[in-house]
């Protein structure tokens, strides 16, 4: 057998398992370098015996991808020399921080121990149905990350020289979806010797030459059901309405249901009900089955219920205060025909409130009761006084009230003494004995002189006698 019919048989073969990785047609690519000019030589997929689909060896031996050269090699690295995504799709590979000036595919961080089997610095776009691998990229310019959603001609880094890798140049290999970089390659050009037809890029180009930068992959609008409308068209249920425009289909939930309209304009969610009819729907009404409660209603202290839809009951405020009330009981005993009297006392503690009798101030209550004194001595024929009791609950800003006299001695309010009516008998006779014997007085014979002026007139020559009298007619009441 010739060598040319071996070099054919060995195309023959590798088109064969080339075919059993295709595809059918996807969306076409666009050229993968942003840079114009800046690419000087080409490498293609090997095809056997460094053949390239084209039937001509601008190849090397197992190659599996498109190698686009840099002009200028590993010196124009640093110009930043773009590489773009070729289709849109999701990134699922961004690796980079790799030495990126590598002169041979072996070495201190340039052989296939590099990350991706030795593309070092790359990126792994899923088109869908195709993955795309762009490898060997300059350290650092990785402008993409996992999870990006990249468009057409998006820029994702520059050129390199990264990995296993000769020379500065972007290695490009697309493969099926799922399949791998280094067993299931797919060759973008179509040729007399390539396995692809027809050819995976939107404007190929001639062979050694560049593809056409045009981006025209993008996916087609959705289209509407052919059951949708363009107005909102209420569910069979009636709990929802729908519509599409532009191939978006849209749900809307309809929580009190959906009124029809008529043909042509949009059918419409019912508004919430007002069922008890005070002005506030369900949607913001706490409770549609009474009237008296809803947002803004009157809210009623300690009722349990919560008239406002505030979310709470209010507490209602202390209605009494809790206070020590101290009962004083004191008891006069009297004897006619002798001359014994008895005081007894008795003081009651105790707490609480209430209001019987004569009540002055605010804040506390005052009670008045009579309890009977104690029993006259057995010297004679007597009868019992009783003085009253007074339960005086004492709270802030109460007011003292009592029954009876309340003739005191220095505002005591425990231990009084009362003041005897003999006592005030005898201090208004000398009062006027004394002012009658005035020259004043003796001057205003056969004409009465009131008992005040009496005593104005006594004044300067009593003395200590005025004072007890005054002090006395100040202290003195009347039962």
């Amino acid at each position: 057998m010739s060598a040319a019919s071996v070099r054919l048989s060995g195309i023959a073969l590798a088109l064969a398992a080339l075919t059993n990785f295709q595809v059918a047609k996807a969306q076409p690519y666009s050229t993968p370098v942003g840079c114009d000019n800046c690419i000087s030589d080409w490498y293609y997929v090997d095809y056997g015996d460094r053949t390239d689909y084209n039937c001509e060896s601008s190849t090397y031996a197992n190659h599996d991808g498109t190698d686009f050269s840099l002009r200028g090699g590993n010196n124009a690295i640093e110009n930043g020399n773009e590489v773009v995504a070729a289709r849109a799709g999701v990134v699922t590979v961004a690796s980079d921080g790799n030495f990126d000036h590598c002169t041979a595919c072996g070495g201190s961080g340039c052989g296939t121990n590099t990350p991706g089997g030795g593309f070092a610095n790359y990126v792994v776009i899923d088109h869908g149905d195709q993955d795309t691998t762009y490898g060997h990229m300059r350290s650092g310019s990785i402008l993409v990350q996992v999870g990006d959603s990249v468009a057409c001609g998006q820029v994702i880094g520059h050129i390199g020289s990264a990995g296993c890798s000769t020379g500065a140049h972007l290695h490009f290999q697309p493969r099926p979806k799922g399949g791998r970089y280094d067993q299931d390659p797919l060759d973008p050009f179509e040729g007399p010797c390539s396995a692809t037809s027809p050819s995976l890029w939107q404007e190929q180009g001639p062979h050694r030459g560049m593809p056409g930068q045009t981006c025209e992959d993008e996916p087609l609008p959705p289209e509407c059901p052919a059951d949708s409308f363009e107005v909102w068209t209420c569910s069979e249920d009636g709990s929802s309405r729908q519509r599409c425009i532009d191939g978006v289909d849209s749900t809307e939930a309809c929580a009190w249901g959906c009124t029809p309209m008529d043909d042509g304009t949009d059918d419409v969610c019912a508004l919430p009900p007002d069922e008890d009819e005070d002005g506030s729907r369900a949607d913001t009404d706490c409770d549609e089955t009474r009237g008296d409660v809803h947002p803004g209603a009157l809210e009623v202290c300690g009722d349990a219920v919560d008239q406002d839809c505030s979310g709470s009951d209010e507490e209602c405020p202390a209605m009494t205060d809790s206070a020590e009330a101290t009962v004083e009981t004191v008891g006069t005993t009297i004897t006619n025909g002798g001359n014994t009297s008895a005081n007894g006392s008795q003081s009651l503690t105790g707490t609480g409130t209430g209001t019987t009798g004569a009540t002055t101030g605010s804040g506390s209550a005052l009670t008045t009761s009579s309890v009977a004194g104690p029993a006259a001595s057995s010297g004679g024929t007597g009868s019992n006084t009783s003085e009253s009791t007074t339960d005086n609950t004492t709270a802030p800003g109460a007011a003292r009230a009592e029954a009876g006299c309340s003739c005191r001695f220095g505002g005591s309010s425990s231990g009084e003494r009362r003041t005897p009516w003999l006592v005030l008998v005898v201090a208004a006779s000398l009062v006027r004995r004394r002012g009658a014997r005035h020259p004043l007085a003796r001057r205003r014979r056969g004409r009465r002189i009131p008992a005040r002026g009496v005593v104005e007139i006594a004044v300067p020559r009593m003395g200590w006698l005025w004072r007890i009298a005054t002090s006395v007619a100040s202290s003195t009441c009347h039962e």
